[in-house]
């Protein structure tokens, strides 16, 4: 039998009053452990979060990190040893509703890749543990092309949706916004392409199909969008700063991009002076 911890990164005190609970589309899910390692204090801190995990890491220990964006393995790194880490990403649609529930309304497949070693056994059994609890996982040999392959939709939807308060049903309904939506992922891909990718990622197999799928999700708020409504920090370093980085060490433009980045980093705080 396999236990499951959860650690929450916000309203860890209302949970150990009450309960958590993830609301799925097909059942209620109550996890039987609630973990709060850091003892309630700030889970962004890198610091105060690899200090306090790293006496439950032992060298055969694998970290597995589903995170949207560039950069996540590299930070690992940092703390731990490369070949520990397999990096992923997860295609779901989740929001998190009033204190101590995470409300699931749509997709959940996972994709998995190693980050520092040819791909063997681990992450074979690392995708069956999902798959046996009925989360579709697959593996895959290029981490570095399955996270620009997500980024060509989080970068577009993630951005405008917190700058507009629009959710992505009312994007895509805008002949001009659905353009534009379009545009920026071209200028993903053609940056992606550009990373020494395994196989290049094909703009005319990907982004129509990604925008049917998204259509269907509904009035979807993505995550970018609830922490802009919420006044919590952006994920703008992964998400925009790095891509923009690696694009420019190969000299591919992202103007759409850039544009994006600059005016959420200028609509952060903008009650701060950024001189």
């Amino acid at each position: 039998m396999t236990s499951k911890t959860w650690t929450p990164r916000s309203s860890y005190a209302f949970v150990l009053m009450h309960k958590f609970s993830m609301l799925s589309l097909s059942a209620l899910i109550e996890p039987l452990r609630i973990a709060n390692y850091c003892s309630g204090r700030n889970l962004y801190g890198w610091n105060l979060m690899t200090s306090n995990r790293l006496p439950l890491v032992a060298d055969e220990t694998t970290i597995l990190t589903l995170q949207n964006g560039l950069g996540n393995e590299e930070l690992l790194a940092t703390a731990f040893t490369a070949k520990q880490i397999v990096g992923g990403v997860a295609f779901l649609c989740c929001n998190r509703g009033e204190p101590g529930t995470v409300h699931h309304l749509d997709q959940g497949s996972i994709r998995i890749a190693e980050f520092a070693q040819k791909p063997g056994s681990r992450l074979e059994a690392l995708s069956k543990v999902f798959n046996q609890a009925d989360i579709p996982c697959t593996t895959g040999t290029d981490l570095t092309r399955i996270r620009w392959e997500k980024l060509v939709w989080n970068i577009p939807f993630n951005g405008l949706c917190a700058l507009t308060g629009l959710p992505t049903n009312q994007l895509l309904s805008c002949p001009e916004t659905r353009q534009l939506i379009t545009e920026i992922m071209q200028e993903v891909i053609a940056a992606a392409n550009q990373q020494g990718l395994s196989e290049a990622i094909d703009a005319t197999a990907t982004i129509e199909p990604m925008l049917q799928t998204t259509a269907g999700m509904g009035a979807y708020r993505p995550s970018m969008m609830i922490d802009r409504q919420q006044g919590a920090p952006l994920e703008l370093a992964a998400i925009y700063a790095n891509p923009l980085q690696q694009a420019a060490r190969t000299k591919t433009a992202m103007p759409r991009t850039a544009m994006l980045h600059a005016l959420l980093q200028a609509t952060e705080h903008p009650d701060q002076d950024k001189s």
